[in-house]
């Protein structure tokens, strides 16, 4: 049956009522859950703290640096962006290490990680917070513990000749990659910043 001449500016307005309360709706959704994602994602960056310095949550006294020692760690290796750092000690004060929470390019974007290191600027663990590397090769990359134990123990002083010897996880180059690169800025951001930020 042909349209009449009306029907083509009601179906143009339906079409245009029916996107203005998808979008209201949506707008509702996201303005009501926004807190609980950012508070999801914040208990998320506190576990991975807490394991990459091998303690329980509830052991580690968090501290966030501040933005001018937070913008000259980035610089120390601009290619990969720091997101934030950590000082972390435990329930005493005593300082046990720091995080540095770096998002390092892979195969499908960033790859959110922290990287704890030691007073002594050594490695004590990776833990990758979130990330889009493809199922089955990039995701085994960052989300294998045998893989991230590989960097565990790397001094920040000979960093950059210890992540070449962490082998790659095979067909999944890039994403093997951005995880040293992350491990590398991280190191690079203690040795030009942090090596002396610890003893203020």
């Amino acid at each position: 049956m042909p349209s009449t001449p009306s029907s083509a500016p009601r179906l143009v307005l339906t079409v245009v009522a029916t996107c203005a309360i998808a979008a209201t709706g949506l707008s509702f959704t996201h303005a009501a859950t926004a807190d609980r994602i950012a508070e999801q994602e914040r208990r998320a960056v506190r576990r991975a703290l807490a394991e990459v310095l091998g303690s329980s949550e509830g052991a580690v006294e968090v501290e966030s640096v501040d933005e001018s020692v937070l913008s000259r760690i980035a610089s120390a290796d601009p290619a990969t962006p720091v997101e934030a750092v950590f000082r972390m000690s435990d329930l005493d004060g005593e300082m046990l290490g720091w995080g540095i929470a770096v998002a390092p390019r892979g195969y499908g974007g960033p790859v959110r990680m922290i990287v704890g290191l030691d007073s002594a600027g050594s490695v004590t663990g990776v833990k990758v917070v979130s990330h889009r590397e493809t199922p089955g090769l990039g995701d085994k990359v960052v989300e294998s513990g045998d893989h991230l134990a590989g960097y565990a123990g790397i001094g920040s002083s000979d960093a950059e000749r210890a992540v070449k010897e962490v082998d790659a996880v095979t067909g999944a180059t890039k994403s093997s990659r951005s995880v040293r690169d992350g491990v590398l800025a991280a190191a690079r951001g203690w040795r030009a910043v942090l090596s002396e930020e610890q003893s203020r």
